[in-house]
């Protein structure tokens, strides 16, 4: 391929730095670490971390006469990493909503050792870490 003048590039992955002050260099390496960084995160969540870079090209026509112009070419880069999801929470109806026990995650319906705990909740102190 001749190139225009000495000062044009052919467009090509060794390329794409140049363009545009190396965004798309830079928008690259930061969904690049961003799946890095969450495999470190998450390690025993199997699930594929995927960087999708596409350049999109479009015709460019002359206004005139049809003919094509140019072309124009931008960027997509796309980065996916598996969802975040916490365990279930087992809850139970409460009203119009839901309750849970956070001092007890997994049964919304255990019983507290005194039942009077069990009835007032509110009269109980939280442990501050301050002895008395």
């Amino acid at each position: 391929m001749s190139l225009p003048s000495r000062h044009h590039r052919a467009l090509s992955l060794q390329t794409l730095p140049q363009i545009d002050g190396g965004k798309i260099a830079i928008a690259f390496n930061a969904a690049l670490r961003r799946a890095i960084d969450d495999i470190h995160d998450r390690p025993a969540d199997a699930s594929a971390r995927k960087v999708k870079l596409a350049v999109v090209m479009k015709p460019m026509l002359d206004q005139t006469t049809g003919v094509l112009d140019g072309v124009e070419v931008s960027a997509e880069i796309d980065d996916t990493v598996p969802k975040r999801r916490t365990a279930a929470y087992p809850m139970i109806e409460a009203g119009d909503g839901l309750a849970f026990r956070p001092d007890v995650p997994g049964d919304p319906r255990a019983k507290l050792l005194f039942d009077s705990q069990a009835e007032h909740p509110e009269q109980t102190t939280p442990d501050t870490g301050d002895e008395a």
